[in-house]
C-alpha cells in the first residue's frame, strides 16, 4: 500500500493507487514472486437499488467513486433516483499522466449488505469500467479494517461487527438481480488515480492553511530556543490529518435519546426566510453528502432554525424545544467557570482547540433518528448525528469528551464544553502537552478547525475572561457591550442589562448595592418608571465595569486576605493576597444585596454576615488552606471567636466558620477602603478612593 505524497510544485496533496495494469502483466514476474500475490482482493457483492454491484475497498485511494455508467443504471427509475451534486476543480490522472476528463458530480450511494446500510457519498468518474472503489474516507467513516489472513472485511455496525468475505479477483465487477438490467459495457479502466485541489473536505486541511498559521506563529518564536519553530511546525504536520473543516465521527460514542412515555407527535416546521432559501437549500445537500442528515419516513416533525454566523454563512439547528420537554436529562454538566479560572497561577503558553461542528461529531442512535426529523421544503429529513438545540446535547457532548480526554490529563486541559484550553509553564512542556491532546482527539475520530484554534498564546479569550500569566480580566468586547448599552425602556430590557453584567460581577465590588437600587422596577405590578435617580445609578453601574480591575491569580503557597463590610443595604467581600512588592492584589470580589429578613440585624449581625458570606463564595479557595486573614471595620468582631454568650444564628455561623482557618483583625474603616467604599454613593469618589489606597497596583483593562 502507498502512502499519501506530497507534490511539492502544484502544492496538492496526491494518492497513488496500486498499480493493476503492472499487476496483471505476468511478464514482469517471475514465477516464485507470482505465487506471493494473493489471489484476491478486498472486494464484496451489495446492493444498489436493484442493483448488485462489486465494490473493492481501496485504502491507497483518499476517495470514494462511483462509475457514471452505474450511476445511469441506478437512476433510470425515477422512484428511485439517487441524490446528486455539483463538484468542481477537480481532475483524474492515469499512470502515465493523462488527465481525464473532470469531475462534475458527486452522489449520494445508498450500499446495503444483507440487512445492513451504509449511506455513503461518491464522485462520479466518467469512463471506467470499475463499478465502484471505496477509499480510505469511507473507511474512516465507518471505521472498517481488512483482515488479510482471515480474508475478510470488518465494519463495526451498532452492536455487531459485519463480516464480509473477499471476493476472487478474477469475479465479474457487476450482475443483475433484475432480468430486465443489462450489463454495464466496459471502458478503458484508469485506476491510478491523483486528486487535485478537490472542494470536498474528505482531506485534512491543506497544506497553505498549515503554512499561513506557522507563518503567523514565528514572530513568536525569537525568544524561544534554537529549532523551537521547527519542533512546532513538525509537531502539527504530523497531526495534519486531524485538523479539518468537516466533523469527525467520535469513536465508541453514541448519543441516546432517552425519552418519557409521555412523548408526543410535532407536525409544525418553520417557513424559510426568501433571503436564506437557497443557502438553506445548498446547506441541507451538502449535509445530506457529509452524512449528517439523511432522508426519513419518521412521523414527527421538528421545527428547523437557521443561525446566521459571522463568517456570511448559516448554521441549521433543531428547535427541539417541545421534544426537549419529553426528555428526560442527562445530569452531567460543566464545572463551574469561577473553578477553572483558578488553575492558571504561573501558566506561560496557551492553547485553544476548536472542535469541529462539535455535537456534530458524535453519532445518534438509529432507533432515535425518527425523533429529530424536521421538514424542509417538502422533504422529510433526519439527523444522523447529535444536534444543536437538544436540553441534552451539551450533555451528552460533555461526556464524551470527558471519556475521551480522561482525569489524567486535568493539569493541563481545561474543558467547558465543546472549548478545549491547554496550559503549560514552559515551551518544551507545551508542545508535550499539546501532542498529548492532539494524539488522544486523533485517535478518537475527533477534527479539529484550524481557523479557530489559537496556538502558543500569551493572552487567550476563555469563557468571556482574557487570560493572561498576570492574571483574568474582562473581554474587552463585552466591556464595549456593557458600554454602548442604552438606559432600558422595559423590564424586559433591564432584565437584559443586569444578566449581562451579572456574569461579571466578581470584577465589580458594588456590584450588589447599586443594582439592588434598580430591583424595585422589577417588581409584579410596579408601575415603570425611569427617573434621574435610575438613570444615574445605571451610568454608575457602567462606569465601575469600564473600569475594572485584572483580578490575579491565586497562590496557594500564600495567605489569603478577606476584606468584609455591610451596609444598610449590602454586603461585600474582598479576596486577595500581598505579592512580592508587599502590594494587595485581588483575586475576586463578592457582593450581594440583604435579604428582606436581614435588613432588621444590628450592626454587628450584618458585619458577621459578611464574613460567613465571603467565607461560603470564597470557599474554593480558602477551605484547608493554611491561613485566611479576616480583616474587618468592626472591633466587635475581633473577640466573637472567644465569646461564650451569642444568640443562637450568630453560634451557628461562628460554627460554620470553624471550618477553615481564619484569623479575624480589626481594621479601622479609613484603613479598610476597598470594602467600605460600599457605602459611598458615587462612582467618580470609589474610583478616586480607590486609586489613592491598596488598588494602586492593579491594572485597568
Amino acid at each position: 500500500m502507498h502512502h499519501p505524497i506530497i507534490n511539492a510544485h502544484h502544492n496538492t496533496l496526491t494518492f497513488e493507487k496500486y498499480i493493476r495494469e503492472e499487476l496483471m502483466d505476468e511478464s514482469l514476474y517471475t514465477p516464485s514472486l507470482k505465487n506471493h500475490i494473493p489471489n484476491v482482493i478486498p472486494t464484496f457483492f451489495c446492493t444498489i437499488n436493484e442493483f448488485q454491484v462489486s465494490c473493492i475497498i481501496d485504502t491507497g485511494s483518499q476517495a470514494s467513486f462511483i462509475s457514471e455508467n452505474l450511476l445511469k443504471q441506478i437512476s433510470k427509475d425515477p422512484l428511485n433516483r439517487v441524490e446528486t451534486l455539483p463538484v468542481s476543480n477537480m481532475a483524474i490522472l492515469g499512470i502515465l499522466g493523462t488527465r481525464s476528463k473532470p469531475i462534475r458530480r458527486q452522489a449520494l450511494i445508498d450500499f446495503r449488505y444483507s440487512n445492513f446500510q451504509f449511506p455513503f457519498r461518491c464522485l462520479v468518474i466518467p469512463h471506467s469500467s470499475v463499478p465502484t472503489i471505496l477509499g480510505v474516507d469511507f473507511c474512516h467513516y465507518y471505521h472498517v479494517s481488512l483482515d488479510f489472513e482471515a480474508q475478510v472485511i470488518k465494519i463495526p455496525y451498532e452492536n455487531e461487527v459485519v463480516q464480509i468475505p473477499f471476493l476472487p479477483g478474477n469475479k465479474p465487477l457487476i450482475k443483475t438481480v433484475s432480468s430486465h438490467i443489462t450489463y454495464i459495457k466496459e471502458d478503458t479502466y484508469k485506476p491510478d488515480l491523483h486528486i487535485l485541489n478537490s472542494p470536498i473536505e474528505t482531506i485534512p486541511t491543506d497544506n497553505q492553511e498549515m503554512d499561513q498559521v506557522l507563518k503567523n506563529l514565528q514572530p513568536s518564536f525569537d525568544k524561544e530556543a534554537p529549532n523551537s519553530y521547527e519542533s512546532f511546525s513538525n509537531l502539527l504536520k504530523k497531526h495534519q490529518i486531524i485538523f479539518s473543516d468537516k466533523p469527525g465521527l467520535l469513536k465508541g460514542s453514541q448519543a441516546r435519546l432517552n425519552l418519557k412515555p409521555t412523548f408526543t407527535t410535532v407536525n409544525r416546521s418553520y417557513p424559510i426566510p426568501y433571503g436564506k432559501r437557497q443557502r438553506v437549500f445548498e446547506e441541507i445537500e451538502r449535509m445530506i453528502g457529509d452524512g449528517l442528515i439523511e432522508p426519513s419516513n419518521s412521523p414527527y416533525t421538528n421545527p428547523l432554525v437557521c443561525v446566521a454566523k459571522n463568517d456570511g454563512n448559516i448554521r441549521l439547528c433543531l428547535d427541539g424545544r417541545h421534544l426537549s420537554k419529553h426528555i428526560i436529562p442527562d445530569m452531567e454538566s460543566p464545572p463551574d467557570i469561577n473553578t477553572l479560572l483558578q488553575k492558571f497561577i504561573g501558566i506561560t503558553y496557551m492553547t485553544s482547540l476548536d472542535l469541529t461542528q462539535s455535537y456534530l461529531q458524535i453519532p445518534l442512535h438509529k432507533d432515535d433518528r425518527p425523533y429529530v426529523a424536521f421538514r424542509v421544503h417538502g422533504r422529510n429529513l433526519q439527523w444522523t448525528r447529535l444536534p444543536f438545540g437538544l436540553n441534552v446535547s451539551g450533555s451528552i457532548f460533555i461526556k464524551n469528551l470527558n471519556a475521551i480526554l480522561g482525569p489524567e490529563l486535568y493539569p493541563f486541559v481545561t474543558t467547558y464544553v465543546d472549548d478545549i484550553l491547554i496550559t503549560s509553564h514552559t515551551f518544551e512542556e507545551h508542545l508535550e502537552h499539546l501532542d498529548i491532546v492532539l494524539s488522544k482527539l486523533k485517535e478518537h475520530g475527533a477534527t479539529i478547525r484550524l481557523s479557530k484554534s489559537h496556538f502558543l498564546k500569551e493572552r487567550i479569550k476563555f469563557l468571556g475572561h482574557i487570560i493572561t500569566k498576570e492574571g483574568i480580566s474582562m473581554d474587552p468586547t463585552k466591556i464595549a457591550i456593557i458600554k454602548d448599552f442604552q438606559a432600558p425602556s422595559n423590564i424586559k430590557e433591564l432584565q437584559s442589562f443586569l444578566g449581562l453584567i451579572n456574569f461579571y460581577r466578581k470584577f465589580n465590588l458594588r456590584h450588589s448595592e447599586l443594582t439592588g437600587q434598580l430591583n424595585h422596577l422589577l417588581r409584579k405590578n410596579q408601575p415603570w418608571l425611569w427617573t434621574q435617580t435610575e438613570e444615574a445609578i445605571f451610568n454608575n453601574i457602567k462606569d465601575l465595569f469600564i473600569d475594572s480591575v485584572v483580578l490575579k491569580h491565586p497562590d496557594f503557597t500564600l495567605p489569603f486576605i478577606i476584606n468584609t463590610d455591610a451596609s444598610n443595604i449590602a454586603i461585600s467581600a474582598i479576596l486577595q493576597q500581598l505579592d512580592t512588592q508587599n502590594h494587595l492584589q485581588v483575586i475576586q470580589f463578592a457582593s450581594r444585596t440583604l435579604k428582606p429578613h436581614e435588613l432588621p440585624y444590628s450592626i454587628t449581625g450584618r458585619e458577621l454576615l459578611a464574613i460567613t458570606y465571603s467565607c461560603e463564595k470564597f470557599r474554593e479557595y480558602i477551605f484547608g488552606h493554611h491561613q485566611t486573614i479576616i480583616k474587618t471595620d468592626h472591633k466587635a468582631l475581633s473577640f466573637l471567636q472567644s465569646c461564650h454568650l451569642t444568640h443562637g444564628r450568630i453560634l451557628r455561623w461562628m460554627l460554620a466558620l470553624q471550618d477553615y482557618n481564619l484569623k479575624i483583625e480589626y481594621e479601622k474603616g479609613s484603613e479598610n477602603v476597598p470594602a467600605d467604599v460600599l457605602s459611598r454613593n458615587t462612582s467618580q469618589e470609589y474610583r478616586r478612593t480607590v486609586n489613592q489606597h491598596t488598588l494602586v497596583s492593579y491594572h485597568s483593562v
